[in-house]
């Protein structure tokens, strides 16, 4: 036993220091992983290294991906903090997709989804990963996260399985991911390179990942992954028996098994872990699930579920079948029962409010906050704008000493009349209630704007009277100035008074008359147009 020992303890120590030169002159083979070495059964001298069985063309081109990965995190680490986080979370991606490459040379197109599935968990892992970092972030990289989130979607591209499979080919999908990404990349552009230019150097690393990872594509796999006639299975790949690597480190040498012929000579006790040194015993796999739908078909569960009997649409259809005895379980309704013969005070379907718990503190109840309060103002600005502002409860407010350039603003009041006098060029009243306006002559307009309940009275002249967003606007007007054009839009109960006076040669009108301004209009197509009139109700 100590002979054979020594002899593996002298093989493993000549494969590492094989090893060793094969990483100092580069001939390692794909993925960091170092060749086989087979060991003959009768001999000491171990035999010459040997490619592996599956050739990895892939290397030479997925290099140039992982060397702007590596550009990439540099960029990324300059920048630091939730940046470098999110771009780590790339970078692990595409070490994901890393692994998977070897197992399209050495293992047989999957069965179906599950088996894929099972496959391509590591990066179905890492993509997910990468759709959380923006939700429900209100970070200042959140288009950062977004960028990450939508390149790499396009490691997803090892899911191919065919024209049917609802994918484009890998070297489209990629380019598709590359397009998604750029709408955020812009946005990143716009927000952080004026302020720190390493973000764009961020977003030029990252499209220079996305682009090697199509030109990958393009030069390996324009149609999809190409799987091995007769290779492995899935299964076996996870669980290391294909001799393809696992990660994309070289794993530490170990001691081959012992020859079959040291075994048999050594004792039958020590044999066995001979024959397994260095090895870690597998466990037995799991049993397989059970069906979502089907029963076990068990004695117990064919007994169980006799008794529980019938389900799903037999259990329906045989209580139809019951007739008027399916209503048998039923809870009787009883007068009292009714809403009709509640009590009064019980109200009639609203339910009483919850009374306080014993040793309970109410809440105090906040008021709803109230408008502050602001100053008001009352003053000629710049000679040229009178400023009426603000005013509450003021019903003598004048406004004098007015030239014919001067205009009126009058915006806030409430509960206030205020009077106009002498020709001004124009008046606007806006946000008002309650007000009344007094004036005698206006050269331009006068306009009501967001306001309700005002009364405005002209006793000289105005052209033109405007009206929009208002909301019980009383209009009195001289017969002097019936030529006043009234405009109005989205307002409701308009009314125009005029007043009474002496026209015709001195004759007295009988008293002011007032009419209403429509509110209703219906349209209609009349002679090759449609004509808009109110619409007028007839009746006593």
């Amino acid at each position: 036993m100590e002979a054979v020992i020594a002899r593996l303890e002298a093989v493993a120590t000549r494969l590492e220091a094989t090893d060793g030169r094969l990483r100092q002159s580069g001939t390692s083979t794909a993925h960091g992983v170092p060749a086989t070495v087979s060991v003959p059964q009768g001999g000491s001298k171990s035999a010459p290294i040997t490619p592996p069985t599956s050739k990895y063309q892939d290397q030479d081109s997925f290099s140039q991906v992982i060397s702007a990965t590596t550009a990439f995190l540099d960029v990324a680490e300059r920048i630091g903090g939730e940046v470098l986080l999110a771009s780590r979370t790339m970078a692990a991606g595409v070490q994901s997709v890393r692994k998977v490459l070897p197992a399209f040379q050495v293992c047989r197109a999957p069965s179906g989804p599950e088996e894929l599935q099972q496959l391509l968990a590591p990066v179905a892992t890492q993509l997910e990963a990468a759709g959380k970092l923006g939700l429900g972030s209100r970070s200042p990289y959140l288009n950062h996260f977004k960028v990450v989130g939508e390149a790499a979607q396009a490691l997803s591209w090892v899911a191919y399985s065919g024209p049917n499979c609802g994918m484009r080919s890998p070297p489209d999908h990629v380019s598709d991911a590359l397009q998604a990404a750029e709408f955020y990349a812009n946005k990143v552009l716009k927000d952080w390179r004026p302020k720190d230019a390493a973000h764009g150097e961020w977003v030029a690393a990252l499209k220079a990942v996305l682009k090697a990872m199509q030109d990958f594509c393009a030069a390996e796999y324009p149609r999809g992954p190409a799987w091995k006639e007769g290779g492995l299975s899935a299964a076996c790949f996870l669980q290391g028996d294909s001799g393809a690597p696992s990660s994309t480190r070289a794993p530490a040498a170990q001691p081959p098994s012992a020859p079959p012929a040291a075994a048999t000579t050594s004792q039958p006790g020590a044999a066995q872990p001979a024959k397994r040194a260095g090895q870690v015993p597998r466990a037995p796999p799991p049993p397989p699930p059970g069906h979502l739908t089907k029963p076990r078909g068990g004695p117990a569960d064919e007994e169980s579920r006799k008794a529980s009997g019938p389900t799903g649409v037999a259990a329906l259809f045989a209580d139809l079948n019951r007739g008027t005895a399916v209503t048998a379980g039923l809870r009787k309704v009883t007068a009292d029962m009714k809403t009709k013969n509640r009590p009064a005070q019980e109200g009639a379907g609203i339910a009483a409010p919850a009374k306080p718990q014993a040793g309970a503190v109410a809440a105090p109840q906040r008021a709803a906050p109230t408008p502050a309060a602001q100053p008001p103002r009352f003053e000629l600005v710049q000679g040229q704008k009178w400023a009426v502002e603000h005013q509450v409860g003021v019903p003598d407010l004048v406004v004098a000493d007015t030239e014919p350039k001067h205009t009126v603003y009058v915006y806030g009041c409430r509960n206030s009349t205020i009077q106009v006098k002498g020709k001004v060029n124009a008046i606007s009243l806006d946000k008002c209630s309650r007000v009344g306006l007094l004036f005698d002559r206006v050269v331009a307009s006068v306009e009501l704007i967001n306001s309700s309940s005002v009364d405005v009275q002209c006793t000289g002249g105005v052209p033109t009277l405007a009206i929009d967003a208002c909301d019980g606007v009383q209009l009195y007007l001289p017969r002097s100035s019936l030529d006043t054009d009234v405009t109005t839009a989205k307002s409701s109960g308009v009314n125009i008074i005029v007043l009474a006076g002496d026209e015709d040669g001195g004759k007295e009108a009988e008293g002011p008359a007032e009419a209403a301004v429509p509110e209703q209009f219906v349209t209609r197509f009349r002679d090759g147009a449609w004509v808009t009139t109110p619409v007028s109700h007839s009746g006593a």
